[in-house]
């Protein structure tokens, strides 16, 4: 992915974009400061600078507002950040198989 690239994310880390989530208020609702949002729900390794997570919410804020047509007032992101002891690949945690691929 262009836009991983860009941040410097690694080959063996992990972002995932899993869940897009809207909700689009009556108009009456709107009126009411109810009105509609696209919430993006992102989960990644621990060990980004503030700088990164910033870029990111912009840019991937800007691209979901460009293409899926929404107000980009109404984008809202969520960075969930995960251990390498808490994210398995294959029966084994991130960390064992970085420990296992630095000592070959």
């Amino acid at each position: 992915m262009e836009l991983l690239e860009r941040f410097g994310w690694p080959d063996e880390d992990i972002l995932d974009l899993g869940d897009i989530s809207h909700s689009r208020g009556t108009e009456s609702n709107a009126q009411e400061g109810g009105g509609s949002m696209l919430v993006l729900k992102i989960t990644m390794m621990r060990g980004r600078t503030p700088e990164q997570k910033e870029a990111l919410i912009a840019q991937l804020s800007q691209a979901a507002a460009k293409h899926l047509d929404w107000p980009l007032e109404e984008v809202r992101v969520a960075i969930y950040e995960i251990g390498e002891y808490e994210w398995g690949i294959g029966g084994r945690s991130v960390a064992a198989r970085r420990n296992d691929a630095r000592s070959h």
